[in-house]
């Protein structure tokens, strides 16, 4: 069996903050583009490029039905919430024109395998619609969909569990970041405001940039069978330590159980991925040119 690859494409080669998915409209000849992010939970519409694509002045429901194709993959019906003043008008010039977010509801009834190094994916109904051969070299572990989250079970720090791990490709260059700065003093040995910690701006949801700090831990994290010996871990330090939103904060991590998140970057280099939420596993095997 075939598969069928669909070219995906990063924010920049050199960067790679952000994987985009091509996708068509019912009705539209031009190619637009969405961003991977299963940190989100829902897939957003934005609502200034929607209203030049339809012609609306307004929304005035909080959804907005789409029909069409995310690569070789079609889709009909499919809700996306309207992400109300923002996004940025559509450029006839060339310019990538990013429209909205495919979010984690999508892959939850669909199989969706990204090749890294050969920059492809592909998106179908079933795990049997993929090649066999395939299947059978991926090396699968077990996730979690939780408060609209997706939680790795199987990741360890040397011999220890790292609990409350999410998989977020929006969080895309980043081997590890955790919210709480003592778990990433205790990681990587450091106090957090030596000379040598690596220092990262990065655009946030909501905000223009912040800083991150980082610094290289002590040890090996697994994921599975893959193992990254002394990874670069980043906090950061934006996140309130006292007051009324610092309490919210760790609140929030309480309650949803959020220490960390992995997002593209381990992949990067060698591995196809597969998410198939379907039975609550996501796998990976060694990306080949076939």
């Amino acid at each position: 069996m075939e598969m069928e690859w669909s070219s995906f494409a990063w924010s920049s080669e050199k960067e790679k903050d952000a994987l985009y998915v091509p996708v068509k409209l019912e009705s539209d000849a031009s190619t637009y583009w969405l961003q991977l992010d299963t940190g989100c939970n829902r897939s957003f519409i934005f609502d200034v490029p929607l209203r030049q694509i339809t012609g609306k002045d307004e929304f005035k429901d909080k959804y907005f039905v789409l029909n069409g194709s995310i690569g070789n993959y079609e889709f009909r019906n499919e809700r996306f919430r309207v992400f109300r003043n923002f996004g940025e008008e559509i450029s006839r010039s060339g310019k990538r024109n990013e429209i909205g977010v495919l979010g984690l509801g999508f892959l939850t009834r669909r199989i969706l395998t990204v090749d890294y190094p050969n920059e492809r994916f592909c998106l179908c109904d079933s795990l049997a619609e993929l090649p066999e051969e395939l299947v059978k070299k991926t090396k699968f572990s077990g996730v979690r969909i939780r408060h609209g989250k997706l939680f790795l079970e199987e990741i360890r720090f040397g011999d220890k569990p790292l609990t409350g791990i999410l998989l977020d490709t929006g969080s895309s260059r980043f081997t590890l970041i955790l919210l709480r700065e003592r778990l990433w003093q205790k990681l990587t040995g450091k106090k957090s405001d030596e000379k040598d910690n690596h220092y990262l701006e990065v655009p946030a949801w909501g905000e223009k940039k912040v800083t991150l700090v980082g610094a290289k831990a002590k040890g090996i994290l697994k994921l599975a069978d893959l193992e990254i010996e002394d990874p670069m871990i980043y906090y950061d330090p934006h996140i309130p330590a006292s007051g009324a939103m610092g309490l919210l904060v760790r609140v929030g991590i309480r309650i949803f159980g959020i220490n960390g998140i992995i997002g593209n970057a381990p992949f990067y280099d060698e591995y196809a991925v597969i998410f198939d939420l379907r039975q609550n596993r996501f796998g990976f095997l060694k990306s080949s040119q076939d």
